[in-house]
């Protein structure tokens, strides 16, 4: 179990450096968090007879909170077109969790109204196909991990010394209080006075996906590089540590980096910068004050 979420917070950090990196590059730091799972004395069979209905079904990965961050959208574009994260609770106390093409049989009983506590071998994970068996160095102890309903979403937290981070599921897929970072609904700027000031990185979008929470978090991930923004009266930027020229024109504000010309629009209170024809990929960030 541990496997997965590991490779979901790398999926995440991968999206974050990649975009700071189209802007002059970072490096990773981790934080780090306490507590541990706990498992319940009920069997699965009381497990099954006391279970409530919400939890039973197919979720499927819907965000995942880390380090301070929201991470939602599509992953297939940053870990592969096979993505697959699920998760299926069966009345009967058992249950997989699957991962890529790879599943883990776990069970699972019942704590109180709210939560539940799965099961499962690190080694029963690694041995779910014989390439990541002869990878994966697991224990054969059994791993345990609460997993709390709340909304009509199941919040699977890992307290870890090597990870901290909770995964969220839905039976769609889709979480709602997850900020996306939509261009779609973005708006031109028409005032260089809506722009003038300093403005600190708050998300990142690449590639359909999406990162948005604290900037202390976002600039923890970002290392050494600058975050920040800063517009002046006379035209002048300077953002996350590079020089470069902005104008409002009378379909809304750009940059200017070298050759290309980047839409700067408004976004909820927030700026975003669309990267993408400097970057060569769909990247945008947001700037918050």
């Amino acid at each position: 179990m541990k496997k997965y979420l590991a490779m979901m917070c790398a999926a995440m950090l991968c999206v974050c450096c990649l975009a700071l990196a189209a802007c002059g590059g970072g490096t990773s730091s981790s934080a780090a968090a306490s507590g541990s799972g706990s498992s319940a004395s009920a069997s699965a069979s009381e497990a099954s007879s006391a279970a409530q209905p919400s939890f039973v079904g197919e979720w499927k990965f819907a965000a995942l909170e880390y380090q301070g961050m929201t991470l939602a959208g599509d992953l297939s574009a940053v870990i592969g077109q096979d993505m697959d994260v699920s998760l299926v609770i069966k009345d009967d106390g058992t249950g997989t969790m699957s991962f890529q093409g790879e599943s883990a049989d776990l069970k699972w009983t019942q704590k109180d109204a709210s939560t539940i506590t799965l099961t499962v071998s690190d080694a029963d994970a690694s041995s779910a196909s014989s390439s990541a068996s002869a990878s994966a160095s697991a224990s054969d102890e059994p791993q345990s991990i609460d997993i709390v309903m709340k909304d009509n979403a199941l919040f699977m937290e890992m307290n870890d010394a090597d990870i901290q981070g909770t995964i969220i599921f839905t039976p769609d897929g889709v979480y709602a209080d997850a900020k996306i970072i939509d261009l779609a609904s973005a708006t031109p700027i028409k005032s260089a006075d809506e722009l003038v000031g300093d403005w600190t990185l708050c998300g990142v979008n690449m590639m359909g996906v999406s990162v948005y929470g604290d900037p202390a978090s976002l600039a923890a991930i970002a290392g050494d590089t600058d975050v920040s923004a800063s517009f002046t009266k006379d035209g002048k930027v300077t953002m996350m540590g590079e020089e470069m020229q902005f104008s409002v024109e009378s379909d809304g504000a750009y940059l200017t980096v070298e050759d290309a010309k980047l839409p700067v629009k408004s976004l909820d209170g927030d700026i975003v910068v669309d990267l993408s024809a400097y970057a060569g990929t769909d990247i945008a960030l947001v700037f918050g004050k």
